[in-house]
C-alpha cells in the first residue's frame, strides 16, 4: 500500500468525481461564508479535479496551497487548475507524512478521508498540525464504520467550540439526509 490507496483507487488515472461537471456550487458558497478573506498555508487532501483549490486560488491570494494526494492525478489536476497551478506544491498520498513537519492554517478535505485506508487517515488526524479545518465527508465506505467516529472524535477535540453541521444543498446531500460538513476555526 505505498500510495496508502483501497482499491477503488489503485489504478486510477483520474479523479472521479459525482460532483455536476460545472462543479458544486455550494462548495464555493462554503468557502465564500467562512474562508472569502482567508491567509495562509492550505493543505487539500484529495482535490478532486481541483475545482474547489482553482477557486480558492482565484480568490485569495496570500495562500501557500499544497495538494496531497495520488500522484497520478497530479497532471490532471494541474490542467484543471490551469495557470494557478504554478502556486500549488503537490504532494504524493506514498509521502503523506510530509505533511507534518508544517503548521497548517487550514485543512480541507472533501469527500477523501473516508476513501482511504485506516491507517492512513487516522495517522494524518492524529499527528496534523492546523488551525482551522474544511471538511465535507460523509463517510461513503460501509466497510469502515468507524470513520465517522473517528472524524466526529478529532473534530471535537481539536475545535470543541465548533460545531458540526448536516448541509442539504450540496449535490446528492438531499436524499442522505444531509452531508456532515465540519468548519473549525482556532480561537484567537
Amino acid at each position: 500500500m505505498k500510495d496508502n490507496l483501497k482499491q477503488t483507487w489503485k489504478n486510477s488515472t483520474t479523479p472521479a468525481s459525482a460532483v455536476s461537471p460545472n462543479g458544486d456550487q455550494e462548495y464555493l458558497r462554503i468557502w465564500d461564508k467562512n474562508f472569502s478573506d482567508f491567509t495562509g498555508k492550505v493543505l487539500e487532501i484529495g482535490a478532486g479535479d481541483g475545482y474547489l483549490a482553482k477557486y480558492i486560488l482565484q480568490s485569495n491570494n496570500d495562500i501557500e496551497y499544497s495538494i496531497l494526494d495520488i500522484e497520478s492525478h497530479f497532471g490532471y489536476i494541474s490542467d484543471k487548475i490551469g495557470d494557478h497551478s504554478r502556486r500549488v506544491k503537490f504532494i504524493p498520498s506514498s509521502k503523506y507524512t510530509d505533511i507534518f513537519s508544517t503548521e497548517w492554517d487550514l485543512l480541507i478535505a472533501t469527500h477523501c478521508l473516508s476513501e482511504t485506508p485506516r491507517h492512513y487517515y487516522t495517522d494524518i488526524l492524529n499527528k496534523i498540525s492546523t488551525k482551522s479545518c474544511y471538511i465535507i465527508d460523509y463517510a461513503g465506505d460501509p466497510n469502515d464504520p468507524l470513520f465517522g467516529q473517528t472524524l466526529e472524535e478529532w473534530y471535537g477535540s481539536r475545535f470543541p467550540d465548533s460545531e458540526a453541521d448536516l448541509n442539504l444543498k450540496l449535490d446528492g446531500a438531499y436524499k442522505r439526509g444531509g452531508m456532515p460538513l465540519y468548519i473549525g476555526k482556532e480561537n484567537k
